[in-house]
């Protein structure tokens, strides 16, 4: 009997024992108590200490690990690949898997809701498991575009908001959200404007050139095109690259925030710091807002578009030498409605900077004209477009030259009395229908139209011998 009673207490022993050292292959943790067990969506590619993102490949990649299988599944871009564990060590709390008929391996260091994977040919994988960190769309026949407007529609808008918000810019009402907009963006109708994008919660503005929506769509969530999202849930702007590497935590998470907060502050409440930061660090944004919506209004802006174009077009003398279409859209441009548009903001920019001493920003948009009235920038503009441009550039020119009436500039020129002006110079060829074209419209409401007739009108044939020369027109008549 106790034999027998013994017999019984060892085989519980030594049941007792084995339950405990053996695991199921799926039952291996981590001193932590993490697993590598589920679906692991990817975040960052890492090469040695550097994060590279590249977002086409993050919505094609994920690695699961399944309890009924044992095998580890990899999709990267167009190749799913599926590798058979033989066994699993844990070093370091780092999970190697040993694979079957292979000589690779693959690693996984599991970080709370994130995974460093390693798998073959070397290449290191940041993921993650987490839905609210990365709500990565599971359907398998979602395209990946479809993936994107998923994740800005459910996760990143939101995501983004709420970390802008967090650095102080506070929620705004929906009428000052499109007062924003149109004052900004000149957006007022997102319905019929063919470069507008309509979604459930945003809209998108496709910045490139064209008018073909069709074709604009095509880029419409190419991250390396900065259209702009305006979200009609949230009342906030951003940008395609901004929302796609903040899902995909990449290195440059903290500049993005930064640079959204500080576009918000400055379109939404006009914030002049904002301004500061965005000029200092926002270079392309900015040129963006006054060659392709027009904006006019902001007279830093403009000085900050127009430096940048005379540093490309002076030499070491101050010599202008235009390369001249780095100037197109800075002085007019046209919208997909085939409208005209003329920046008289950034005219009256040009008037409050030009001094007796220096005069060369007029100088460059003369010159640029001159290019501009001999077609040879193939813009398509018509003479009367064209009239009305050079009379809204002669309107400020005259005002500086009876302002600096023998003062002298910076490159050696007077502003005298008896000069040859920019806009006679431009008016040269239409003055037999300047004046009738202008009437048409009102003079384009140019309040000083009768002194652009006055020096259009001058005449001329002063003999010197036996050549003629031009006879310059005398301003102080217009005193």
């Amino acid at each position: 009997m106790n034999k027998k009673y013994n017999l019984f207490i060892w085989g519980l022993f030594f049941s007792f024992i084995f339950s405990c050292t053996t695991k199921n292959w799926y039952d291996i943790k981590d001193s932590q108590g993490n697993t590598f067990i589920g679906t692991w969506f990817k975040l960052t590619e890492i090469d040695g200490e550097n994060v590279i993102y590249i977002p086409c490949d993050a919505y094609n990649m994920e690695i699961k690990v399944t309890k009924d299988k044992k095998e580890i599944f990899v999709r990267y871009g167009i190749e799913d690949i599926s590798y058979e564990i033989d066994t699993i060590q844990i070093i370091n709390d780092e999970f190697i898997f040993i694979l079957k008929n292979s000589k690779d391996k693959i690693t996984c260091h599991v970080l709370q809701d994130s995974a460093i994977w390693v798998i073959p040919n070397n290449i290191k994988i940041l993921c993650t498991n987490t839905p609210n960190k990365y709500q990565h769309v599971k359907e398998e026949n979602m395209s990946e575009v479809e993936r994107i407007k998923e994740d800005i529609e459910k996760y990143a808008l939101a995501n983004l908001y709420e970390n802008i918000d967090n650095l102080g810019f506070s929620g705004i009402t929906l009428n000052k959200f499109n007062q924003g907009i149109n004052r900004v963006f000149a957006i007022s109708d997102t319905i019929n404007n063919v470069k507008i994008s309509n979604h459930k919660s945003y809209f998108v503005y496709l910045i490139e050139k064209g008018c073909n929506h069709h074709e604009l769509l095509k880029s419409e969530f190419d991250y390396t095109i900065p259209n702009i999202i305006f979200s009609t849930t949230f009342l906030f702007v951003s940008d395609i690259e901004t929302l796609l590497m903040y899902i995909n935590e990449d290195e440059n998470k903290d500049f993005l925030l930064k640079r959204c907060f500080h576009r918000n502050m400055y379109i939404f409440n006009e914030s002049q710091a904002s301004l500061t930061w965005l000029i200092n660090n926002d270079k392309e944004f900015l040129i963006s807002l006054l060659k392709t919506f027009g904006y006019d209004k902001e007279p830093r802006i403009n000085k900050f578009v127009l430096q940048i174009a005379y540093q490309k077009c002076q030499d070491k003398n101050n010599n202008v030498h235009y390369n001249y279409e780095d100037c197109n859209d800075i002085l007019f441009s046209r919208d997909c409605s085939n409208n005209l548009r003329i920046n008289h903001g950034l005219l009256a920019t040009v008037k409050d900077l030009t001094t007796a001493e220096d005069g060369l920003y007029l100088e460059m948009l003369y010159k640029y004209l001159i290019h501009v009235d001999s077609n040879s920038l193939n813009l398509n503009l018509s003479d009367e477009e064209k009239i009305e441009i050079y009379c809204s550039f002669g309107s400020v020119e005259i005002e500086l030259i009876k302002k600096y009436l023998h003062s002298r500039n910076g490159d050696g020129a007077q502003w005298n009395a008896r000069m040859n002006s920019f806009i006679s110079s431009l008016l040269n060829n239409y003055r037999d229908e300047y004046q009738e074209i202008a009437r048409k419209h009102n003079y384009w409401n140019i309040t000083n139209f009768d002194e652009i007739v006055q020096v259009g009108e001058w005449e001329f044939p002063v003999v010197n011998g036996d050549e003629e020369f031009k006879e310059p027109f005398d301003y102080i008549k217009l005193k």
